[in-house]
């Protein structure tokens, strides 16, 4: 009886994220504002291991950009390898930013993360788990 009813909360909350972060992407296209970002003044290296091997590395600091209005806004952020040098050296980066909520924001690269089709596939592996839970609900009785 668990098992149906677990697909189904997998399925939902997926479904929920994948529809939450699809808003955000549109709220980005239609309404984001670009601003260069200043140059990096520092980062940290974060290296994940694996035993001992590398599993992966992120790099973090401390971003500023200025608004269209002139507010001046600093956010902690993950930045991508490829950007680093760009941020290290003064070279123009352009960061996503909504008006209303300037510390939403993202990297141009970050667009586009969720598609249509993760979102139907996740409210499908609800479905399933629904359907699958109404019939083990009925041979249950």
């Amino acid at each position: 009886m668990l098992k149906p009813f677990f697909v189904m909360l997998i399925g939902l909350v997926f479904t929920v994220v994948g529809i939450k972060r699809s808003m955000d992407d549109k709220a980005f296209e239609k309404r984001g504002k670009e601003a260069v970002v200043q140059p990096l003044e520092s980062y940290t290296r974060i290296t994940r291991k694996q035993g001992v091997s590398t599993r992966s590395v992120e790099y973090k600091g401390n971003l500023t950009f200025v608004t269209d209005s002139g507010q001046s806004v600093t956010v902690e952020k993950s930045i991508p390898e490829a950007l680093l040098q760009d941020l290290q050296s003064g070279r123009k980066v352009v960061i996503l930013y909504l008006p209303d909520d300037p510390y939403k924001n993202r990297f141009g690269t970050e667009l586009g993360i969720v598609g249509a089709g993760e979102v139907w596939f996740f409210g499908s592996v609800f479905l399933v788990g629904l359907v699958w839970f109404r019939i083990r609900l009925k041979s249950e009785r």
